[in-house]
């Protein structure tokens, strides 16, 4: 194993990369059976798949790049894998949100779950630069 330790880096990116391909094969498997090769075709559950598979490949990269970046100067710690855990659990809210129908109560939790995620993370950071290094 290599010296520098990444584990909520690591596993954050597993679980969104799962998620991310689950999503696009949602997005594949309606485009088949409803023969739309490109765009929505103005088919909403197509159109809601779409958005779905987009918005976590919008959200997904900018706060593993941030985990990533705190992990590697301040190394492992709890408050990075909470933060992790609830972007991820956000973005399965979400995407579980749009699977079923455009408005729900868990798309609604998981976007603001996710944006905590993202600003929780963006503070870590900055702490991290300015205050404890």
């Amino acid at each position: 194993m290599g010296d520098v330790a990444i584990p909520a880096t690591a596993l954050a990116a597993a679980a969104l990369g799962i998620l991310v391909v689950v999503l696009a094969s949602r997005v594949s498997v309606l485009r088949v059976r409803h023969k739309i090769s490109l765009g929505d075709g103005d088919n909403r559950e197509l159109a809601r798949a779409i958005r779905s598979h987009a918005n976590t490949i919008e959200f997904a990269p900018l706060f593993l790049v941030m985990l990533l970046a705190y992990e590697l100067i301040i190394g492992p710690c709890l408050y990075a894998a909470v933060i992790a855990a609830v972007f991820v659990f956000g973005r399965l809210l979400y995407a579980w949100g749009m699977w079923r129908r455009a408005l729900t109560r868990s798309r609604q939790l998981g976007a603001g779950l996710s944006y905590l995620g993202v600003i929780a993370m963006a503070v870590l950071l900055l702490l991290a630069v300015f205050v404890w290094t």
